[in-house]
């Protein structure tokens, strides 16, 4: 879910990793102190709500950190750049205003109460509305942007990464991130900004803080970072910025909770009688835009479904040869080409996973968080090689960033490939069941109709470690199966086609490996669909589709469950209900979001007498440069 309000106060929060620019913008340094602490704009949107100015510092700060972005690389004019930060600034101080005034003003009934947490301070100390918890992750991160900032300033830094196999970029599971290490409040509170650990430590320390000097942040400074107006201007935007959080997240509750089952129940009917009415060809274009949200709901006779494709791609060696291959015998070329491909080799395509530091556990050889798409961590794809974590004497320093060298990367042969990806899928090796008429462009298929465990997550987990057509990574399904067309117009390549054809057929659990120009293609069973009556209901497709037998009251009582405990990390987000029912609420709290966005704005940006104050003449000479 985009948060619309907190986006705003996060991006005039100061981005410290871009105070390198300050030394070569004329923003400010040609501006002296009296100049550039002008109070361009004030907001005070209630009557017992203090005035606060926005400074002329502040725009050119703003500038410097993000708004010369616009201007470089999106073509806006400096005055449309200008004018955007000052309205963003503005905007933020409203938004803040208004979460504090909400808050102080709830009472049991609101959707706001419950979040003044310390009465004992006052009506606008930022405090007053956070939690412990949040206080001390609010100087944590403050610190850290703190130590990040030094870090910056200091040379040679590394920490010793040696030589190390390098690989093409490898695209990453949807979502994908890193996961920050976690730290107990204690290890937060115990974090301290490193000014002095080293020589040149200190001299970046010394540098940011001419840097603060010539720039009007230092404010009362008593010789620690901590005293300078930037730390406490940084620290100030963390707290406003979980402040509004909170108030965004009331209104996300509540939009959320309105959502009934009926509610969803009317969405899918109104999907099902919307795809009960598509000719083929509208059936087809549907198969191909079909999302996890958005299924298809009702079959078709024919050969319909989806395949997995994993592609093991003949290198540039093997594609000239079989270029070469001067034949107009169909099946002539087809044995040609099988000699040649059967000597494929297989790597793991993940190194630039490791070299990018992603989540990796060198005890089981196997990535972790978001680049592992099983649950259960015993049924994560070890990477295929040895692995070196380099710098893991300095996991807790300040500024880690975990660094990996690959010693090796393990070739398998084409037999010692599907050996290894049997093991994984199924647990032992398949025998081989072939009975197709090709016994040439056919290398392998398995009929598997029993039950394997996280099957389509094994298979995407295969897909991301070792097929090299970029088309198949991170799709709904796979590739889009269709019955035969009219001559001339097939889809795919013609072994291609046909196999998909037949693997539709077999369904299950199987898979067939079959040859063309490309490559071996192993491509896996995903789903088909045999039959026009579909999922008349939304109760049969949830049956379905979470393999669970279950009636109204039962998925009325799993809705109400996911939605009470909806921030917990337990709750499974890859389920249809999760994603239907988040796809339904998201429209209702987008446009709640909205409403309350356009209200604040209307009520004191918009309106002359709604608290908000500009000085455009005071910043004027920032538009001309």
């Amino acid at each position: 879910m985009k948060k619309i309000l907190v986006a705003v106060v996060s991006l005039v929060m100061t981005l410290v990793m871009s105070m390198t620019f300050l030394g070569g913008c004329n923003l400010v340094t040609v501006d002296n102190e009296r100049n550039m602490n002008q109070v361009i704009a004030t907001v005070k949107i209630a009557a017992d709500a203090p005035e606060e100015n926005i400074y002329k510092k502040e725009v050119a700060m703003s500038y410097i950190n993000y708004g010369y972005i616009y201007e470089q690389s999106y073509g806006y004019t400096r005055e449309r750049v200008i004018n955007l930060i000052v309205n963003q600034l503005i905007t933020t101080r409203v938004y803040v205003q208004n979460a504090i005034i909400q808050f102080n003003n709830a009472d049991s009934s609101s959707i706001y109460y419950g979040n003044v947490v310390n009465e004992d301070k006052g009506t606008w100390d930022l405090d007053r509305y956070l939690t412990e918890d949040e206080i001390i992750d609010a100087e944590y991160m403050t610190k850290k942007d703190m130590n990040s900032m030094i870090h910056g300033y200091m040379e040679g830094h590394d920490h010793g990464v040696t030589d190390t196999i390098v690989g093409e970029v490898r695209a990453v599971p949807t979502d994908a991130a890193n996961k920050e290490k976690e730290l107990t409040n204690a290890q937060k509170q115990a974090y301290k900004i490193d000014t002095n650990s080293s020589t040149d430590r200190r001299a970046a320390y010394n540098e940011v803080i001419e840097l603060l000097e010539q720039n009007e942040l230092l404010g009362n400074y008593d010789g620690s970072i901590e005293s300078t107006a930037y730390y406490k201007d940084s620290l100030k935007s963390y707290k406003e910025n979980t402040i509004v959080e909170k108030f965004e997240k009331a209104i996300n509750d509540a939009a959320r909770k309105s959502v009934t089952y009926e509610d969803l129940q009317n969405v899918y009917e109104n999907n099902f009688n919307t795809q009960s009415e598509m000719s083929d060809s509208e059936f087809a274009e549907k198969l191909s835009s079909a999302t996890a949200e958005d299924p298809v709901l009702v079959g078709r006779n024919g050969t319909y479904g989806y395949v997995y494709n994993l592609l093991l791609g003949a290198d540039s060696n093997q594609t000239a040869k079989i270029n070469d291959i001067e034949t107009t015998d169909i099946a002539k070329k087809a044995e040609l080409r099988k000699e040649i491909l059967d000597k494929t080799i297989v790597k793991d395509l993940r190194s630039t996973w490791l070299l990018s530091g992603y989540d990796f556990d060198t005890e089981t050889n196997c990535f972790t968080g978001d680049y592992t798409l099983v649950k259960d961590a015993k049924n994560s794809l070890p990477f295929g090689g040895t692995v070196t974590h380099v710098n893991k004497d300095h996991v807790d320093d300040e500024e880690y960033t975990a660094q990996y060298r690959i010693d090796s990367i393990k070739e398998y042969t084409l037999d010692e490939f599907v050996k290894m990806m049997d093991e994984y899928v199924y647990g032992s090796v398949q025998s081989n069941a072939k009975t197709s008429s090709d016994g040439v462009s056919i290398y392998k298929k398995v009929v598997n109709n029993s039950a394997v465990e996280e099957y389509d997550a094994k298979i995407n987990e295969l897909l991301f470690a070792f097929s090299t057509d970029p088309g198949s990574l991170n799709t709904y399904k796979g590739y889009t199966i269709e019955p035969i067309p009219d001559v001339g117009s097939e889809t795919y390549v013609q072994e291609f086609a046909d196999a998909g054809r037949e693997l539709i057929a077999l369904g299950g659990k199987s898979y067939i490996i079959v040859a063309t120009d490309y490559g071996y293609h192993v491509m896996f069973f995903s789903q088909a669909f045999t039959g026009i009556e579909g999922f008349s209901t939304l109760e049969s497709y949830l049956n379905f589709a979470m393999d669970t037998t279950g009636n109204v009251s039962y998925w009325e009582d799993q809705m109400k469950a996911l939605v009470e405990n909806w921030d917990d990390e337990d709750v499974d987000t890859d389920t249809f209900l999760y994603k239907f029912f988040n796809s339904v609420a998201s429209t209702r709290v987008s446009k709640q979001i909205s409403k309350v966005q356009n209200k604040l704005l209307n009520d004191h940006v918009y309106n002359a007498n709604g608290g908000v104050t500009k000085y455009a003449d005071r910043y004027a000479d920032l538009i001309e440069g």
